[in-house]
């Protein structure tokens, strides 16, 4: 790792640590079950943000891990909008650049380039109904995904899938939908949890020079909050992602499907009298047998500051 990697990763330890900072950091991932970055009260936001992966291991087929003994890592760079026309609906969008790098031994490889371009609509369809009230039902959001390939491909992945991929981050190779929801509930003053969802196809594509096409994805995540107090919370999270198989020139290649299993800690706080959010997410995928397979395993650490008004 560079000493310019090296003092991000210092100081995003730093931030953990000494700054309380986002309960849903929107660091740019293939897979995102993150809320909206404006509520019902704000009119638009925009956030800057950053994120650093370090893999640790891999999974094959059957779901056995291996440790890695390569430097493998991802440098995110993240910009972002959202613009609520209506206090129930938000439109936004994301934009990333990426630098990518694999170490083995005398191997050195190193690739930068701009992300894929992400655009979203969030309706919050259900209002959680008022503390008075003593009923059980939660607030629900449906929210839809279109993911543009304005991103450089990873060749050397390119006829697997994307998840836990060094370069997925970066580019699909081919326009995605994904449609999700999420149902959230409040008990008591201070504490709140949420269970989101969301499936994606692909369309099939001949970016690297023959017919491919990327198998459906689907997530699932669990979140809970804390809010001490109106400025900060404190959250945890944990998701499951999975994609289908991936067909080459018509033929499904088997024991190309995966599933990758992260889990999560978040806070966030916003100054008093301010309209700035810090957020910071620190989140790994479990080196265990079993539940994760055929991907990549990583470490990661991301912030973002967001000015919402």
């Amino acid at each position: 790792m560079t000493a310019a990697r090296r003092a991000l990763a210092v100081l995003a330890v730093a931030i953990a640590l000494i700054a309380r900072s986002g309960f849903a950091c929107p660091c740019g991932d293939s897979a995102s079950g993150g809320g909206p970055l404006t509520g019902s009260v704000d009119r638009f936001a925009v956030l800057a943000g950053q994120s650093l992966s370090l893999a640790h291991g891999a999974w094959n087929a059957d779901g056995r891990y291996t440790r890695l003994d390569t430097d493998q890592g991802t440098l995110l760079v993240m910009a972002a909008g959202a613009y609520r026309p209506f206090d129930d609906l938000e439109a936004s969008l994301e934009l990333t650049l990426q630098e990518t790098w694999l170490r083995f031994e005398r191997f050195e490889t190193e690739d930068s380039g701009f992300g894929d371009t992400r655009a979203r609509l969030w309706w919050d369809a259900v209002d959680e109904p008022m503390p008075y009230e003593r009923l059980p039902w939660p607030a629900v959001s449906a929210y839809l995904w279109l993911r543009a390939p304005t991103g450089v491909v990873d060749a050397t992945s390119g006829k697997g899938g994307s998840l836990g991929a060094s370069g997925a981050g970066q580019g699909l190779g081919t326009w995605e939908a994904a449609l999700g929801a999420r149902l959230q509930k409040g008990f008591m003053p201070h504490f709140r949890v949420a269970a989101s969802g969301e499936a994606a196809l692909r369309l099939p594509d001949d970016e690297l020079g023959f017919e491919r096409k990327l198998g459906p994805r689907a997530l699932a995540q669990l979140s809970g909050q804390y809010l001490p107090s109106a400025d900060v919370d404190l959250g945890l999270v944990t998701s499951l992602a999975w994609e289908g198989e991936v067909a080459v020139e018509g033929r499904r290649r088997d024991g190309t499907a995966q599933r990758l299993w992260t889990v999560g800690a978040t806070t966030s706080y916003t100054p008093p009298r301010t309209a700035l959010r810090l957020s910071l997410l620190v989140d790994v995928a479990p080196p265990v047998d079993s539940v994760s397979a055929n991907a990549l395993g990583s470490v990661r650490i991301g912030w973002s500051l967001a000015y919402v008004d």
